[in-house]
């Protein structure tokens, strides 16, 4: 089979991607197997603090969990395998997609028992970067590592030089590397309870190899329970897709909010010259760097960002739409839960 030599297909050489070839093989292995991608739930020890192991909940052994690259508007099936000593359920975060395959437990199906397995059959309309957890036993299941990231590609390529990632998860852990736990009802009440051990990639500290000269697109994703961040970086960058919308027009970048479950992709157009560059939380006039962008050579003929293609999302037909009226009410009296637990006074809304 013929590759034809482009700047990606170069520098994926160079700094040993691969992502095209990768995908190719996934197509391949579903003639034989009738699925296109498999994830297995299951525990494993990793490490997270160093001389520590931490009982992880992991896809395929390993967190991150599997990156998934599938290709808009091309089915795919999915094999689930459960190996967790509960049932589970995957939601795929942000994808229009067919109820049935939604994964909320008792509602679009049923749980997939600890033994069991569930083939999830879609197709993604839209091209952008998602992701994929549980959604049952949501806060223990995800705090433990069961998060992942998921890419669609667009139906026609974009040529981007490099294609990177950038997965943002806070850990709750002890000094042993054991879990602490995973909130307080205290913390809940505020903003939520921060983990106390940031890792990118899975990493405590990363560094991402850029080429001088090329064009990076920087996808980036807080997968995090509670931990917000204010994106920035410390070298010129426009975002081009929101929570996997491509934007009409892209947006310099300067500081972008991204909350628990939010996606931002970023258009680097790499410096000419090699040097260290720095992607940052922005925390008023504070900024605290996330992960290092390394610029070195050999580098490419530098050109403008490609633009994204939109999304096929149609317009609302607001004549169509179902007035349904709601009433809120606001009070001051002691909060009861549904199993008759009393608790303190607090606001209720009805």
């Amino acid at each position: 089979m013929f590759f034809p030599l482009t700047r990606r297909r170069c520098l994926q050489t160079v700094f040993g991607l691969g992502g095209g070839l990768a995908l190719g093989g996934c197509v391949h292995r579903s003639l034989r197997q009738n699925y296109d991608h498999e994830l297995i739930l299951k525990p494993q020890m990793i490490s997270l603090l160093p001389g520590t192991q931490t009982p992880a909940w992991t896809f395929n052994g390993k967190f991150p969990g599997t990156t998934l690259r599938l290709r808009q508007n091309r089915p795919v099936r999915i094999l689930v395998r459960n190996q967790l000593p509960e049932p589970t359920t995957i939601h795929w975060h942000g994808i229009r997609l067919n109820n049935a395959a939604d994964g909320v437990p008792g509602l679009t199906q049923a749980p997939i028992p600890p033994g069991g397995t569930f083939v999830y059959e879609f197709t993604c309309p839209d091209a952008g970067t998602f992701w994929y957890h549980p959604h049952f036993n949501s806060l223990q299941q995800l705090s433990r590592g069961l998060v992942g990231l998921l890419i669609v590609e667009e139906e026609t390529p974009v040529d981007f030089d490099q294609d990177l990632s950038v997965v943002l998860k806070d850990w709750h852990l002890k000094p042993d590397g054991s879990f602490a736990p995973f909130t307080s009802h205290r913390a809940a009440a505020r903003n939520g309870t921060l983990g106390s051990h940031a890792t990118v990639n899975g990493k405590a500290s990363e560094r991402l190899t850029l080429a001088a000269g090329s064009v990076v697109r920087l996808r980036i994703a807080n997968l995090d329970n509670t931990r917000v961040f204010n994106i920035g970086a410390d070298l010129p960058a426009q975002v081009i897709s929101v929570e996997g919308n491509p934007l009409a027009e892209p947006l310099p970048l300067t500081s972008h909010p991204l909350g628990s479950g939010m996606r931002v992709d970023l258009a680097v157009e790499v410096p000419a010259t090699p040097g260290t560059y720095q992607l940052l939380d922005r925390k008023g006039q504070f900024a605290f760097p996330i992960c290092e962008l390394e610029v070195v050579s050999p580098g490419v003929t530098p050109r403008p960002a490609p633009r994204l293609p939109l999304n096929p999302i149609p317009e609302l037909d607001l004549t169509k739409a179902t007035r349904i009226p709601l009433i809120f009410r606001v009070g001051r009296r002691p909060l009861t839960d549904r199993s008759g637990w009393q608790g303190g006074p607090g606001f209720l809304d009805h």
